[in-house]
C-alpha cells in the first residue's frame, strides 16, 4: 500500500538563516563581477592580490588598482550576484564589508576629486539606492570629469575620498523593501583627469542579521 497522502508536503520553506551570505573571495571571485558605468571611462576593478597592500583576510580581494595605482578617467562598479533575501522579509538585516582606500587628496578649495560609494538594489540592479554607511562619506565628489572623454554620473555624488584609516569595517542597515529575491550590492568608483593613488579595495562582504 502507498501510505503517502496527497497534499502531504513535508519540505521546509527556506529560512532566513539559509538566505544569509558571506563572501571572503578566497575560493574565487564568488560570482562578483565588474562593469563600466560611464561610456568613455575604463573599468578599474580587478580580482586578486594587490601589489601594494594586503587584503583584509586571506590572499584575494577586489580592488581598483591591483597592479599599483588606478588610472585617470576610470569609472566602474563591482556588482554582487543576485541574492534571494525574500525569506528574510520582515527581519532586520545588515550589510557589512571591509574596505581600504587611498584616492586623490582633497584640494585646498575643499573639493573631493576621486570617489567611491556603496549602493544596494532590490530589483536586480535595475535601480540603485543609497545606504547610510557607518563610516560617513568624505563629502561631495566634484572632480575634473569634464576633462575626460565624457562626464561621469559620479560627479555630484556623496562618496569616500582621500586617504582612509587602513582596513575598516563598514555596516549599513537594509530597508525592508530591499529584502526581495533580486537583491544586489554594488561598489561604485570613479576617477577624474588628474592625480591618481593606490585605489579602493573591498573584502569580506556579508549580509547578516
Amino acid at each position: 500500500d502507498d501510505d503517502t497522502q496527497a497534499g502531504d508536503d513535508t519540505s521546509a520553506s527556506p529560512s532566513c538563516a539559509d538566505a544569509l551570505v558571506a563572501f571572503d573571495f578566497e575560493a574565487g571571485d564568488q560570482d562578483f563581477a565588474s562593469e563600466e558605468t560611464d561610456e568613455g571611462f575604463d573599468d578599474p576593478w580587478g580580482y586578486g592580490s594587490p601589489e601594494n597592500s594586503d587584503c583584509h583576510s586571506g590572499e584575494s580581494c577586489w580592488g581598483t588598482g591591483l597592479g599599483g595605482e588606478y588610472g585617470d578617467c576610470e569609472a566602474g562598479a563591482l556588482l554582487s550576484p543576485v541574492l534571494d533575501l525574500s525569506p528574510c522579509a520582515g527581519e532586520a538585516l545588515q550589510l557589512s564589508f571591509w574596505h581600504l582606500y587611498s584616492m586623490e587628496e582633497q584640494s585646498s578649495s575643499g573639493t573631493w576629486w576621486d570617489g567611491a560609494k556603496v549602493q544596494v538594489s532590490g530589483d536586480g540592479g535595475e535601480s540603485w539606492a543609497d545606504v547610510d554607511p557607518s563610516e560617513a562619506y568624505s563629502g561631495t565628489i566634484t572632480g575634473n570629469f569634464s576633462e575626460c572623454e565624457t562626464s561621469s554620473d559620479f560627479d555630484g555624488e556623496e562618496g569616500w575620498s582621500g586617504i582612509g584609516n587602513g582596513w575598516t569595517e563598514v555596516t549599513a542597515d537594509l530597508d525592508g523593501s530591499l529584502l526581495t529575491d533580486s537583491f544586489r550590492v554594488r561598489f561604485w568608483f570613479a576617477s577624474d583627469r588628474a592625480a591618481v593613488d593606490e585605489g579602493w579595495f573591498v573584502d569580506d562582504v556579508e549580509v547578516a542579521q
